[in-house]
């Protein structure tokens, strides 16, 4: 199956934690497909829009795209979230209490629109500090594939989960 395929037909792999990072795990759009994919997208897409790119200051990329989505949020805490956010890895106590700290910072409510608000700061973490190369889908018979996405010539991504944040990525590492 080509990568392209792939992305575009196999579903993400399910959340085995539970805690602050699965609960975040579980309300992105990064990691649903379906209706909850497309529905948690269109929050991204909404704070996305409202972010000018040429306004975010890549000398200092978390903290500017944090002033732009009016949270008050320690870019300490998003790279120790950043740290475990995907599902294979296991999350740890610093990056639970980082988390809750997060949605402390958006307001204290545990919903889809805090989860959509820290998805796009942990996200820009991500991309900004490189792990962003190999994505995962489940296969038909259960097992984790692993696509490369930088091989494959698809740094952000392609189908239902291509990255909606591309401009402001490249504002935040300086190539616009």
């Amino acid at each position: 199956m080509k990568i392209t395929e792939a992305l575009t037909t196999l579903p993400m792999p399910p959340n085995h934690h539970t805690g602050p990072l699965g609960w975040l795990r579980d309300h992105v759009a990064r990691f649903s497909d379906g209706d909850d994919h497309r529905r948690r997208r269109a929050l991204i897409t909404t704070l996305l829009d409202g972010i000018d790119p040429t306004r975010l200051d890549p000398a200092a990329p978390i903290a500017s795209l944090a002033q732009a989505l009016g949270i008050p949020a320690d870019p300490d805490d998003v790279a120790e979230v950043a740290r475990v956010y995907h599902p294979h890895l296991t999350p740890d106590t610093p990056a639970e209490h980082a988390l809750t700290r997060l949605v402390d910072a958006c307001g204290g409510t545990w919903d889809e629109t805090t989860a959509a608000r820290i998805c796009v700061l942990v996200q820009a973490h991500a991309g900004l500090a490189g792990p962003v190369r190999v994505t995962r889908r489940q296969a038909p018979d259960g097992s984790i594939v692993e696509l490369n996405l930088l091989e494959a010539g698809l740094r952000f991504g392609t189908g239902p989960h291509e990255c909606p944040g591309q401009a402001h990525a490249a504002a935040l590492e300086g190539t616009r």
